[in-house]
């Protein structure tokens, strides 16, 4: 073969050796590039994904915050409406917090009437911090019932009033004919409202067996008002108590706050007051029980009694004007019942979870009234709404553990001390009873905390637990104490 032959072959292969190469790296790069958009996409997807979660929980924050600062709106529309009768709500923005955490929260309110009730709605916008960019928007709507009477809201006996654990009375006038207690964190007012608040002192002598004396006034050894140790303002308003010539606990130099002071013009501690002496109201049984035109066995009765019904029927019920109804009540979990004017039961009362009770159009400002033999009990979840006219249930329990019960007209002495140390009206935490009357005039009342009692009149009151107890019968406005009946959410 020639020269030429093999210079020709060596070109040929050095060509197919560079296309081999070529060809490698060509597989090479494309494989480089596939694994390199899948890298991408993969951490695209990554990114897409931390982003949407962070979003919805921006939003789910912001969304939160909205709410509160809406509910906020409520209580600051509700405090202004109990000074200010009038006031028509926060047409402009109110700010409630502006942070880089939380970004700038606002709320506007409208306060409207509807019947015999007031609704107010308000609306808490949540912004990004610094800018005009709304993060989320709730809205809430309550309505209000409003109560009102002549008196005091807050009215006890020699047995007086007894306040445990963070327990508050707000918005109500006192009077107190034996002595007021607080233990742990209880208040009686603050120093946006002061309250009136009289102590009569009349809880003497202080013993298992006091005898025929009893209720006597006490001396100064004995004081009307007591209250925990170096707490901070613990009664705030005018304050009258007979005999009472402590204003800080402890008496002490060392002490620079007074646990008896006056609040935002409230007069405060009132040296050498002397209150008056009012006796606790009673209620007239004979007159009610004369006016009793039908007596009806209540277990007995599907009539009027629906535990024993079926839903076909709604478990609604009426009960008559001037009805006595023998044996004891449990009113139960879905029954709803219209109370048509003043009835009567010999034996218990039990108001069970969830039961509604209706005080119908027709009764107008009249309030009807459940006179009880035994004892009254209004469980948690149960409802006592008013009419559009505002008027709700007056209860009174007429039991002692006096011989004479529930007939008694007077108890003094030994009786008195043991009938106002038995509890005979229980109002659970849970109840919802705004503008609702409880009496006791011979018996102990209690109230847990959170409950919504219009006025409590007995021998002795005790409202234990945390939470505030807001009564309503003496006007803070100069119309009516508004409280909140209905809570809802609106979503537009």
């Amino acid at each position: 073969m020639s020269q030429g032959w093999y210079l020709e072959m060596n070109k040929i292969t050095r060509i197919a050796s560079a296309l081999r190469t070529k060809d490698d790296r060509g597989v090479v790069l494309v494989t480089i590039l596939v694994i390199g958009m899948v890298i991408t996409m993969v951490a695209l997807s990554l990114a897409d994904l931390t982003t949407t979660q962070y979003a919805t929980a921006t939003k789910s924050v912001a969304d939160s915050n909205a709410l509160l600062v809406a509910e906020a709106g409520i209580e600051e529309s509700l405090t202004a409406i109990n000074v200010d009768n009038t006031f028509a709500g926060f047409v402009t923005n109110q700010e409630f917090f502006n942070n880089d955490t939380q970004g700038r929260g606002v709320y506007t309110t409208t306060v409207t009437t509807e019947g015999g009730e007031r609704v107010i709605t308000a609306t808490g916008t949540i912004y990004r911090q610094g800018t005009d960019h709304v993060l989320s928007q709730r809205k809430v709507r309550v309505s209000l019932v409003g109560t009102s009477s002549e008196g005091y809201s807050v009215y006890t006996g020699a047995g007086g009033l007894v306040l445990s654990g963070g327990a508050n009375i707000a918005n109500s006038e006192v009077y107190v004919q034996g002595k007021i207690i607080l233990q742990g964190g209880a208040k009686i007012g603050s120093k946006s409202q002061p309250l009136n608040i009289n102590v009569a002192n009349i809880a003497c002598p202080n013993t298992a067996n006091p005898g025929p004396t009893y209720p006597s006034l006490c001396s100064s050894s004995s004081p009307a008002v007591t209250v925990p140790d170096w707490t901070e303002n613990s009664i705030v308003g005018r304050v009258c108590a007979t005999n009472q010539t402590q204003f800080k606990f402890p008496d002490s130099p060392w002490n620079y706050d007074q646990q008896v002071s006056d609040g935002n013009d409230g007069n405060g501690f009132i040296p050498g007051c002397i209150a008056p002496e009012v006796a606790v109201p009673t209620y007239n049984r004979m007159e009610h029980l004369s006016q009793v035109t039908a007596t009806v066995n209540y277990a007995s009765s599907p009539t009027y009694n629906c535990n024993n019904s079926t839903p076909t029927d709604g478990w609604s019920r009426t009960w008559p004007n001037n009805t006595s109804f023998v044996g004891n009540a449990s009113i139960a979990s879905a029954c709803k019942i219209t109370v048509n004017g003043n009835v009567h039961f010999t034996g218990n009362l039990t108001l069970a979870g969830g039961s509604k009770f209706y005080v119908p159009e027709s009764a107008g400002a009249t309030r009807p009234v459940i006179l009880v033999d035994g004892n009254i009990t209004i469980g948690a979840g149960t409802e006592i709404l008013p009419n559009s006219y505002g008027t709700t249930i007056h209860f009174v329990s007429s039991k002692s553990t006096a011989s004479c019960s529930p007939n008694c007209t007077s108890l003094t002495g030994t009786n008195l001390y043991n009938s106002q140390n038995s509890t005979v009206i229980n109002v659970d935490g849970g109840a919802k009873a705004p503008g609702v009357i409880v009496q006791a005039p011979w018996g102990k009342i209690t109230i847990a905390s959170g409950a919504q009692v219009g006025a409590a009149i007995g021998q002795k009151l005790e409202i234990s637990g945390g939470g505030s107890i807001v009564f309503g019968t003496k006007l803070s406005s100069g119309t009516s104490t508004w409280t909140i009946r209905s809570y809802q959410q609106i979503y537009d």
